[in-house]
């Protein structure tokens, strides 16, 4: 979603530079609720790195999640062991599998998770790649439309706070309202959003 695609869709002068400082942060606030860790999608839509951090391994071989999909490959797998030595975890001792748009790590066949140093948190650590694959359409269009809708309100918005310091601001709260209550935009946005799991 570039300068020129919310413009044109608004109905702006694409020569009229009056107002690209704003039109720029609301395309970021956008951008930053509908990508990455906070995805409101729950999904990773351009290529980024991301992190698990867990208090120890799941019980026996329970799986491990990871969120905002689709992962494209395991970066680093690291724990701390009994002693409290960062270790790596081989790719050998895990297996990455997807079910229903999900993904999901588990020990490998005749494996179980290592033991992990008592009470120490985040010793287990997981880096991972994910998105990359394109943006779909619909998604293009909602997107526009919440920067429209965030446009024509612009006298509510707390545009500094919220775009630059990243602080909780009416920017993100528009935005999780527009896909949760504007009919458009959640038809949309519905058969590419996959509600959070924690495990």
């Amino acid at each position: 979603m570039t300068l020129d695609d919310v413009k044109g869709y608004i109905g702006l002068d694409l020569s009229d530079e009056d107002e690209d400082l704003l039109l720029n942060l609301l395309i970021l606030s956008v951008a930053e609720q509908m990508d990455g860790a906070n995805s409101i999608i729950g999904r990773s839509l351009a290529a980024q790195t991301l992190e698990k951090h867990l208090d120890g391994f799941p019980c026996d071989s329970g799986t491990i999640s990871l969120q905002n999909p689709p992962v494209t490959s395991i970066a680093e797998f690291k724990y701390d062991n009994e002693e409290g030595t960062e270790t790596d975890l081989p790719p050998t001792d895990y297996r990455h599998f997807i079910d229903l748009g999900r993904s999901y790590l588990v020990p490998a066949s005749e494996k179980t998770w290592p033991a992990t140093e008592e009470g120490k948190p985040a010793c287990v650590r997981i880096k991972y790649i994910a998105g990359g694959m394109g943006i779909p359409n619909p998604v293009k269009v909602a997107s526009l439309m919440m920067v429209q809708n965030l446009y024509d309100h612009r006298d509510v918005v707390d545009l500094t706070r919220g775009a630059i310091n990243g602080e909780p601001s009416k920017i993100a709260s528009m935005v999780s309202t527009n896909a949760r209550e504007n009919p458009v935009i959640y038809r949309l946005l519905s058969p590419y959003t996959l509600k959070r799991r924690v495990v």
